[in-house]
């Protein structure tokens, strides 16, 4: 089962919809969802200081969304230096075989003033190759 740990941006973002939300979404369907002591503590304070901005209701459903949400976590201590994958949330859920190699977009990109194709279609090529 895969294990993953969840940034606090991207958990404060999914309370706002879109690709931050299919992204804990899926991380919950596809594995163990784990929370840092420092990522709570990041949360708990971004709450905090959006509270003014939202309004007492808006606080009350992130606050109820942020303490169902982090009840389904497993709580993970930092143990030292290992291998991590970091993935955006948008990477994590798109499929492996639609993912660019990145040096073969900036190797496109490098092309461009050559060829006059803008960037979106040096990405399109680059996917089609692989």
């Amino acid at each position: 089962m895969t294990r993953i740990v969840i940034d606090a941006n991207v958990i404060i973002s999914a309370a706002f919809g879109g690709v931050p939300l299919d992204a804990v979404s899926k991380a919950f369907s596809t594995g163990e969802v784990f929370l840092s002591p420092d990522v709570i503590k990041e949360i708990d304070g971004t709450i905090h200081r959006l509270s003014p901005k939202l309004g007492e209701e808006k606080t009350e459903f992130l606050t109820k969304l942020w303490r169902r949400l982090s009840s389904l976590c497993s709580i993970l201590e930092p143990v030292g230096k290992g291998p991590i994958r970091i993935v955006t949330p948008r990477q994590f859920l798109e499929p492996e075989d639609v993912r660019v190699d990145l040096a073969r977009i900036r190797e496109k990109i490098k092309r461009l003033a050559v060829t006059g194709d803008d960037v979106a279609t040096a990405v399109r090529r680059a996917r089609r190759r692989k």
